[in-house]
Order: C-alpha cells, then sequence, then structure tokens
C-alpha cells in the first residue's frame, strides 16, 4: 500500500510539486517512472537471485521497506525535478526487492494442508486489498493538503505504511 500511495498518484506530484500544467507534468512523469521502473526491474532480479541463493527472505523485505522510506524521505524533503526523479528511483529499487522476495516468504509460511487454496486465497487478497483502500486513503490525504502542492501528508503515511510493513516480517520464525 506504501508504494501505490505515491506511485499511482504520481502524476498530479510532479504537476503539483513542480507547479506544471498536466501536459507539461505528463512528459516529467514518463521519466520519473520510468526511473522507477527500472530500478524496479533491477532490484527485483538481483533480490529475488540473492534471495535463492541464501535462503534468507526477512532481511530482504525489512531492507526493501526501509529503502521505500529512504526514497520518501527524499520525496518529502526536496522539491525538484531531479529530486522526484531519485526519490522514485529509490522508491523502485525499494519495491522491486520487496514484491520479488515478499510472496516468496508468505507462501514459505503458510501451512501444508488441503486447504492451502485458500490459504493462497487469502495471500492474494492481501496483495489485491491494498489497491483496493489506495484510492479512499489518498482522496482523504490529498484533500488535507495537496491544493497547494503539498503532499507531505502522503509521503508521510506512506513511510509508515512501508515500515510498518517491514516491521511485520520480523517476529516470523518459520523463515530466514
Amino acid at each position: 500500500m506504501s508504494v501505490l500511495l505515491v506511485t499511482v498518484y504520481m502524476l498530479y506530484i510532479v504537476a503539483g510539486t513542480l507547479g506544471l500544467s498536466e501536459h507539461e507534468a505528463a512528459a516529467k512523469y514518463g521519466v520519473i517512472i520510468g526511473a522507477f521502473l527500472i530500478t524496479n526491474t533491477l532490484t527485483a532480479a538481483v533480490s529475488a537471485w540473492w534471495s535463492d541463493r541464501t535462503g534468507r527472505r526477512k532481511g530482504i523485505v525489512w531492507t526493501s521497506c526501509v529503502i521505500t522510506a529512504v526514497g520518501l524521505v527524499i520525496l518529502l524533503l526536496f522539491k525538484d525535478f531531479h529530486a522526484l526523479l531519485l526519490g522514485a528511483a529509490v522508491i523502485g529499487a525499494g519495491q522491486g526487492a520487496y514484491a520479488a522476495v515478499d510472496l516468496a516468504l508468505m507462501t514459505e509460511v503458510l501451512p501444508e494442508t488441503e486447504s492451502s487454496g485458500k490459504d493462497l486465497g487469502v495471500v492474494a487478497m492481501a496483495y489485491l486489498l491494498p489497491q483496493l483502500l489506495v484510492p479512499l486513503l489518498a482522496t482523504a490525504l490529498f484533500g488535507m493538503h495537496s491544493a497547494q502542492g503539498d503532499f507531505s501528508i502522503l509521503y508521510i503515511a506512506s513511510m509508515v505504511l512501508s515500515v510498518l510493513g517491514g516491521l511485520a516480517v520480523l517476529p516470523i520464525k518459520a523463515v530466514r
């Protein structure tokens, strides 16, 4: 949910932060999302390989959440195109590592039972539910501050969710 709060609304963030029209922001948006996708893809590949090679999952998931939070701090503190580009690239790196390894972690903690199909359904809902809730949460957060191009509350909420997501894996004993 944390990454969706920012990436889904990145066009508005670009327009509001840089004071651009939607048309002008669209060109910048393409470059920013391109940086996000490149780092996302690279870290997903490297993290999946490393996780499979070492058998470690929790550390990668936790680290990916911290990396995402660092990218959000960049967006929070700096308000120019290069900061948006760097912040999105860092967030992409964190999200790529997270996406590559978190699902593997979740499937490893599922019990080996006849109800594994139901359990995988719960896992699927855990991935789908944030996509359904983000528009509601973001709308409420946008209503608070974004009229002046201030997306701070969105970044802070996203950071909190990212760190909470990372903390959620630490108590898991079934995987390393």
